[in-house]
């Protein structure tokens, strides 16, 4: 009779909890999306026509991948940052692979390598890198809430542009 009132007392205790994590990520699919605003830097060989630092009011960012360990994610990446200047939409998008390391529960960071693709009135691609850490807000089970901060700037032969977001994002685990 008292190991049935302790386990009764054990189970009121768990109520709504996360039930414990044994299966494994190993293998399996994750996605993400994030929307956030950032501020873009801009350095130019050639003042003239080059965009001015400022804030973008829209960063979008999303990707799929697959768990190769327990705490990384290699993943397919997409950034996109986007403004209006005088007549023209400016936009800033980073397309590439990209890693995912989780260290412990509630904090991550990730990069990756890829091509940038900076388009106003007309299309250039350029090399580009994908830097970004962030931290757990809210987890259950395979559901996580996270802000973090982004960078990816796009290297030209004579510009660069260095697109800093910040993010509020979604990732299925």
């Amino acid at each position: 009779m008292r190991g049935a009132v302790f386990s009764l007392v054990a189970l009121a205790g768990t109520a709504g909890a996360d039930p414990p994590r044994n299966e494994s990520r190993v293998g399996s699919i994750t996605a993400e999306a994030a929307i956030g605003a950032a501020f873009t830097f801009n350095t130019c060989a050639d003042p003239i026509g080059c965009p001015g630092n400022g804030v973008e009011p829209l960063t979008v960012a999303g990707g799929v991948g697959e768990w190769f360990t327990e705490s990384s994610v290699l993943e397919l990446r997409l950034t996109d940052t986007s403004h209006k200047e005088l007549s023209s939409i400016y936009t800033l998008a980073f397309l590439g692979p990209a890693i995912q390391q989780w260290i412990g529960a509630h904090f991550w960071v990730g990069g990756g390598l890829g091509v940038a693709f900076a388009r106003s009135t007309k299309t250039v691609a350029a090399f580009s890198v994908d830097v970004r850490a962030g931290v757990v807000l809210i987890q259950r089970q395979r559901h996580a809430w996270s802000l973090s901060v982004e960078a990816a700037p796009a290297i030209g032969d004579n510009d660069t542009s260095t697109p800093v977001s910040l993010l509020l994002g979604y990732q299925y685990l």
